[in-house]
């Protein structure tokens, strides 16, 4: 599926078919446009046919556990400005063509190289499979936010985009206990999801999946998990997205739920 494909289907997607999502006019996607390709996944032109082509290297991880990248510098500096304006300059990096990321994680970084030279994220990085059937159980959305926070350092949104689509995509299919460790770490790396800009997009889009998701189990099992200023958050755009008397609820439901009934014996009561 193309990037304007994903946007066209998730235009039209509906969340299910109650009244709410059926009526309410703010989380009806039809009339939302699709992702413009050029605007969100712009693709950087490398060309490899020229002889003797440079490598850069990047070394991963604490000294203890360090691990090794080689990347052919074109295409590094074509994705990643951070990473043009490092290798070209007349600092370390520039001149032994080395960039060393002690805070960065092998298994992370790794995906970001696979997305460098195939400009998709590797499925298989974060995909947990059945032993027994070989089919998709469970998503690491953990890697995923890290892999997000990467191409925010090293200022490649088209990465972080393609990491949005996945976890939008899997926001119904990730089990508890990876969606709870996604929703710690994204509360304590991420800013104010009002601020405009980069800032907090992230957030936002954990704001979404909490929000919205299928299964109400999901719902009550995350929110202890959230910090207090994002359960706030997730009140207000759930309050922003249901209008007042949406659902048409008559005097009588609104007795049922607020008064407390009096029981017959009560009133046979003598004084």
């Amino acid at each position: 599926m193309s990037y304007s494909e994903w946007g066209r289907s998730y235009a039209g997607r509906s969340e299910c078919d109650c009244r709410l999502c059926r009526d309410s006019p703010v989380r009806a996607r039809k009339d939302t446009p699709p992702l413009e390709e050029d605007r969100y996944f712009k693709r950087p032109k490398v060309s490899f046919s020229k002889p003797s082509q440079e490598m850069v290297t990047f070394i991963t991880g604490p000294d203890d556990n360090k691990q090794t990248f080689s990347v052919h510098k074109s295409l590094a500096c074509a994705a990643s400005p951070f990473f043009k304006a490092a290798f070209e300059s007349n600092m370390l990096e520039g001149t032994t063509q080395t960039m060393r990321l002690d805070d960065v994680e092998a298994e992370v970084f790794g995906v970001l190289v696979h997305y460098l030279y195939f400009r998709e994220l590797d499925d298989s990085s974060f995909i947990i499979l059945e032993d027994a059937t070989g089919e998709a159980c469970d998503f690491d959305f953990l890697l995923l936010a890290k892999l997000w926070k990467l191409g925010e350092r090293f200022l490649m949104p088209a990465l972080q985009n393609e990491v949005v689509i996945e976890l939008l995509e899997e926001r119904d299919s990730v089990s508890d206990d990876r969606l709870k460790k996604f929703a710690v770490y994204v509360c304590s790396t991420e800013g104010d999801p009002k601020e405009d800009g980069p800032q907090g997009k992230l957030k936002r889009v954990l704001l979404e999946i909490v929000a919205f998701t299928e299964y109400r189990s999901l719902f009550t099992e995350i929110m202890p998990s959230l910090s207090i200023d994002m359960v706030i958050e997730v009140a207000h755009v759930l309050k922003g997205y249901v209008p007042a008397h949406h659902l048409g609820r008559g005097r009588a439901d609104i007795q049922q739920d607020f008064f407390v009934e009096i029981q017959d014996e009560e009133l046979k009561l003598e004084y």
